[in-house]
């Protein structure tokens, strides 16, 4: 593959890199020759181009390798074969190497307690006899899946329509059912308004009814307490009447007997 002014850039980091043949390096120099526009991009790839300090020499590379553990506890490791020790990773004579460590150093002996206190150890006396109802099975029902897709799908058609909806009524338009409503329905109105007249006038008409019946019985009643008194001052004039008898009645005989 040839250098060009678009490809260029690809060259350019492998040769900084050293990883060109001889003749592709050479291809690229005469590039840069041959478009010196260039040549300061180049340039500037090789001065981020990291050297390395060859002055520094490290002796023992041997400590950079990770290693096993070590076989022999020290105050240094302790912690780790303590940590090994109270959760049962370490082999019988990596146990009896911790154990004879503690013994020699007290305090870290005091240590190693606080961590095996700290370990829970199963309660075997506790049984449970009917472990097979703790196990969850599966339905016999079949699930149906309804995918978030799908109601998205509707959601948008729902909004679509109504945004529809609200458009042509914002631009004075009226629904097609409005339309056939109103070109279907003014035959409906004047039906409804000549039943809504007859209805006022047959109302009118028991009103003005009921009024004279109203009247009527108002006179009747009239009457009737105007016949009722007139019987009242009757009955009273004829009571006095037999008073006024009974008392000249009363004075004759007084006078028969003086």
């Amino acid at each position: 593959m040839n250098i060009n002014r678009y490809n260029y850039e690809e060259f350019f980091l492998l040769y900084v890199d050293n990883e060109l043949s001889a003749a592709e390096r050479r291809q690229v120099e005469v590039f840069v020759q041959k478009n010196p526009d260039l040549e300061e991009e180049l340039m500037m790839l090789k001065q981020s181009q990291l050297k390395a300090d060859t002055s520094f020499i490290l002796e023992d590379k041997s400590s950079l390798f990770r290693s096993e553990r070590h076989a022999m506890i020290n105050l240094e490791n302790y912690e780790t074969f303590f940590l090994l020790y109270v959760d049962g990773e370490l082999s019988d004579a990596e146990r009896t190497s911790v154990e004879l460590f503690a013994s020699q150093h007290p305090a870290q002996q005091q240590e190693l307690e606080i961590l095996l206190q700290t370990r829970i150890t199963p309660e075997t006396s506790v049984v449970f006899p009917n472990k097979e109802d703790l196990y969850r099975r599966a339905g016999s029902e079949r699930v149906v899946a309804f995918k978030v897709w799908r109601i998205v799908a509707v959601a948008a058609m729902l909004i679509l329509t109504v945004g529809i909806f609200w458009l042509n009524s914002g631009d004075g338009t009226k629904p097609p059912i409005a339309k056939m409503n109103n070109a279907g329905g003014q035959k409906s109105d004047q039906q409804v308004a000549s039943k809504t007249n007859g209805a006022s006038d047959q109302t009118a008409k028991d009103n003005q009814i009921t009024e004279k019946e109203k009247q009527e019985q108002g006179i009747a009643q009239v009457k009737e307490s105007e016949s009722k008194d007139k019987q009242n001052n009757s009955a009273n004039r004829h009571e006095i009447k037999q008073e006024q008898i009974a008392q000249n009645d009363g004075e004759g005989n007084i006078n028969d007997a003086e």
